[in-house]
C-alpha cells in the first residue's frame, strides 16, 4: 500500500466533500460513485452481503452487491463504479 497516496486521498476527501451525491466523503476518499437501493427494513436477524465484479478493468471497475436477510429475501442492492488509485 502506498501510504503517502492514501494520506493524500484522505486529506483531499476531507477538504472537498459535500453532502451531495458523488462528493460525499467515502466517494471522495475511495474514488467511487455508488448507488444503493433499499427494498425492505430489517430490524433483527442475520444479514448476508455478497459482492462481485461486473467488469474489472485497468482503471475503472464496475461492481454489484446484494444484501439478503435470514430468510434469503433481498433487502438491498448496490452498484458502484470504482476508479483505481494509482501512485
Amino acid at each position: 500500500m502506498d501510504e503517502e497516496a492514501a494520506r493524500r486521498a484522505f486529506e483531499n476527501a476531507l477538504a472537498t466533500y459535500r453532502q451531495d451525491f458523488g462528493t460525499f466523503f467515502l466517494a471522495r476518499l475511495l474514488g467511487l460513485e455508488m448507488k444503493t437501493q433499499y427494498l425492505a427494513a430489517v430490524r433483527a436477524g442475520r444479514l448476508t452481503c455478497t459482492g462481485r465484479f461486473l467488469r474489472q478493468g485497468k482503471g475503472i471497475s464496475s461492481l454489484a452487491s446484494e444484501l439478503v436477510d435470514s430468510e434469503g429475501e433481498l433487502v438491498a442492492y448496490a452498484t458502484a463504479t470504482w476508479r483505481s488509485q494509482r501512485p
